[in-house]
């Protein structure tokens, strides 16, 4: 059997993110859901997903605020993570957290401490734990701090679950790809990621120089389009595939740096 565990990032984002990721917990493809505790829209979120009890919820620490037009900062005082900030009390562009800025592991566990206590206080049942591009691969030592972090609390670290699905990025965004996939991968749990949203009006303004807001808008259209699609569930009962949650995968110690070798690639 292939099973994949399928995740929809950026919960509470933005409105289009939102309402991309209400309609698709009503199907029966994504299975988990990581929650963005700074995003303008995470009450909203919260409102909608905490009762959704066949959802497994994530916690997707939040470090940096990517888009020129729209940003987001600490859920901590800023006072105590102003290393993290740029001048006007957002998080930086990039994922790239730096000791040499005064960036410290203390701080940076304060604001995980203060995402995950606003998501709970929202009542949201929050099962496990993943990061906002990967500012733990660019922090040296960060990556194993937040597994400690990670098991502190209780939750399953995503760190252990990277075996990624063949041709991931490509999947929702051509026609017929995920049958070919499913046909050629043998058995075994492999991870599979969207970001879907619908054409909202804060969608168009996204972007930034690297990445063009007709881009994002396309891309995570066609995400919400095939994580809602009967075809993608009738293509993973053809090939004996199943999605699963978090909390039913089985860890892999030989996945752990998995992550770090995807974006590398």
């Amino acid at each position: 059997m292939i099973k994949i565990i399928t995740r929809s990032d950026d919960a509470g984002s933005s409105k289009g993110a939102n309402q991309a990721i209400f309609e698709a917990v009503n199907h029966p493809f994504v299975k988990n859901i990581s929650m963005m505790a700074p995003g303008h829209y995470i009450e909203e979120a919260a409102q909608y997903l905490k009762d959704k009890k066949h959802i497994c919820l994530g916690m997707h620490f939040t470090m940096n605020a990517e888009w020129d037009n729209v940003k987001w900062g600490p859920v901590s005082p800023a006072e105590d993570v102003g290393a993290m900030l740029d001048a006007s009390g957002n998080f930086l562009a990039e994922p790239k957290l730096s000791s040499a800025n005064g960036v410290t592991i203390e701080m940076i566990r304060k604001e995980w401490n203060a995402q995950l206590d606003r998501l709970t206080r929202l009542g949201l049942d929050i099962r496990y734990a993943d990061s906002h591009m990967f500012p733990e691969i660019a922090f040296e030592g960060l990556d194993d701090e937040m597994s400690r972090w990670i098991q502190e609390k209780g939750l399953v670290d995503h760190r252990y679950f990277y075996n990624i699905l063949p041709q991931i990025d490509d999947i929702s965004q051509k026609a017929g790809l995920f049958e070919k996939v499913l046909s050629q991968t043998a058995p075994g749990q492999y991870f599979y990621l969207t970001h879907p949203a619908v054409p909202t009006q804060d969608m168009y303004l996204t972007g930034n120089s690297g990445n063009k807001t007709e881009n994002i808008v396309s891309h995570r259209e066609k995400d919400y389009q095939f994580i809602i699609s009967e075809a993608a569930v009738k293509l993973c009962e053809k090939y004996d595939a199943v999605t699963i949650r978090y909390d039913e995968a089985d860890a892999s110690a030989g996945d752990k740096d998995s992550g770090r070798k995807w974006l590398q690639a």
